[in-house]
């Protein structure tokens, strides 16, 4: 007989989105343009040349799509705001009929029960900001923090749960470094820097939330457990470096105010020196993590791995169960995919999808989102570990607790 398993008192269970995947009508009611309107616009920069001009339409139709989420029993919905549509210069002023959308949403949702969890940033940076550098300058931390207050005032007193960013490696390696997604730079060297003001605008942003809001604000990110094809010497070390860039790069500054030592041997000449004080923003108490977890990565050695981080590569596995090539293994449902916790100390918090979501006639088919028990409130970097079953204290996402 199979064991049931019941899960705690308050445990969320919803789907997750975010603005430009799903809502359509980008320019509707005085919103401006973000970078993902424009980069869509731009000829063969997308298959089939599709844009986010329509997507799922939840602007238009966010009543079927609350009452949806209803009829699947769903009692939390995640989603993000677009930056263009309240701000459409990215700063200044504020256009009330775009954060008037996001006022009927979460009204909606709370009249039938799904408690809302916003996102700040998923990706769609107004493009008026890109013009002035995006998330090259350094400025963006402030615009950022401008913005966050303006949203906050509007919604905390209906919404508790609050992310700064949504999974900011993705901007950086996919936006910046092989210029796949918006707004498709491919530069090395400017990659540390985006990823470093992304971080500082997190910062910047729980500082604005603590001072405007009253409830709970965390970051997701997107981690990627790293296991070596084998146990070759040269292996562990390229499953360390990997582990470096996708997912200490991220974790470790938002919780112990340290970049790993490893990106500068990555990075090389591109990576620059950042000062003490920038840490010190970044590194805001937090009162949740949110995991994106969607697979595990199998690193080898490489001589001729031209991708970062240097001298790695992915190895494809059998029966895969993504179509990166890698797979989830059955370990990864008790509790390993929260090896985070290795390196955050405290406990994981969050276990969510992706932002995807296609409609097609009257059905909608988005990811599900799952959160599990929070971080103490206002987590910083100690000496606790995770409370995770079988975690040792380690110090990354690898099975090793220390570097080669």
């Amino acid at each position: 007989m199979s064991e049931v398993i019941r899960f705690p008192e308050g445990f969320l269970w919803g789907a997750a989105t975010s603005a430009h995947q799903v809502e359509g009508s980008p320019l509707a009611d005085g919103a401006g343009p973000s970078i993902w309107h424009r980069f869509a616009h731009t000829p063969g920069l997308t298959a089939n040349g599709d844009t986010g001009d329509v997507a799922c339409d939840h602007y238009r139709r966010f009543p079927e799509d609350v009452a949806l989420l209803a009829d699947l029993g769903l009692n939390a919905y995640r989603f993000s705001i677009s930056w263009s549509r309240v701000l459409p210069e990215g700063r200044g002023a504020v256009n009330p009929r775009g954060l008037a959308f996001y006022d009927r949403l979460v009204d909606a949702l709370l009249a039938r029960g799904i408690q809302p969890a916003i996102t700040l940033y998923h990706w769609d940076l107004p493009a008026a900001l890109d013009d002035r550098g995006g998330w090259l300058n350094p400025d963006i931390a402030d615009w950022f923090a401008d913005y966050a207050r303006v949203v906050v005032r509007a919604l905390d007193d209906r919404v508790h749960l609050w992310a700064t960013l949504n999974e900011p490696w993705v901007v950086a390696d996919g936006g910046y470094l092989h210029g796949a997604l918006a707004p498709g730079h491919r530069n090395l060297f400017e990659a540390p820097l985006v990823t470093h003001n992304l971080l500082r605008a997190h910062g910047a942003g729980v500082q604005a939330y603590r001072a405007e809001g009253r409830h709970q604000v965390g970051i997701v990110l997107n981690l990627e457990p790293k296991h070596p094809a084998s146990e070759d010497p040269r292996d562990v070390a390229a499953t360390w470096r990997a582990d470096a860039y996708m997912n200490r790069q991220y974790i470790e500054p938002v919780l112990r105010g340290t970049y790993p030592a490893e990106l500068a041997e990555i990075f090389g000449t591109a990576w620059p020196a950042f000062p003490e004080s920038d840490l010190a923003l970044i590194r805001q108490p937090i009162d949740w993590l949110g995991i994106n977890y969607y697979t595990r990565g199998v690193t080898r050695h490489d001589d001729g791995g031209g991708a970062l981080p240097p001298q790695a590569s992915s190895v494809r596995q059998p029966q895969s169960s993504t179509t990166g090539g890698t797979s989830s293994p059955p370990w990864t449902r008790s509790g390993s995919a929260c090896r985070c916790g290795a390196t955050s100390p405290g406990r994981c918090s969050t276990t969510s999808s992706g932002a995807t979501g296609t409609r097609s006639g009257s059905g909608w088919c988005t990811s599900i989102s799952r959160r599990n028990a929070a971080l103490p409130r206002r987590a910083r970097g100690s000496t606790r570990t995770s409370s995770a079953p079988g975690a040792r204290p380690c110090s990354s996402l690898i099975p090793w607790c220390s570097p080669p």
